[in-house]
């Protein structure tokens, strides 16, 4: 009983906290480091507005500039996809190519999978 996890709050006093600020993917849409979260009407794009952001960030083009001197080109980088509606290989994978994404970029997340010893348990 005594080896159990106990559990507490993790907090911090603001005066702590040194200011920063935010690094933009696409300014002022999509802070680098932060959750952000896409909703929207059912149909109303936001799958495939979501395989054209990966589609940009795997193929290192700028994303479209907003009130201000689009950025030039930027390095790959990969992107980790949540989804929760539309089949990969029937959907997703066939808009993300047809909107110009490297699937050689572009994980997707299926679950969590329970492991002792690196090795998946049943």
């Amino acid at each position: 009983m005594g080896d159990e996890p106990k559990l507490r709050l993790n907090v911090v006093c603001l005066s702590d906290v040194q200011p920063e600020e935010v690094s933009w993917l696409w300014k002022p849409y999509l802070p680098i480091g932060k959750v952000t979260l896409l909703e929207g009407d059912p149909e109303s794009g936001k799958s495939y507005l979501s395989l054209a952001i990966a589609a940009y960030i795997t193929s290192g083009k700028s994303l479209p500039a907003y009130g201000v001197a689009a950025s030039g080109a930027r390095e790959p980088r990969n992107v980790l996809l949540l989804t929760g509606e539309d089949g990969t290989a029937d959907t997703v994978l066939p808009r993300l190519l047809k909107v110009g994404g490297d699937s050689t970029r572009v994980f997707q997340l299926r679950g969590i999978v329970q492991t002792k010893d690196d090795k998946m348990l049943n």
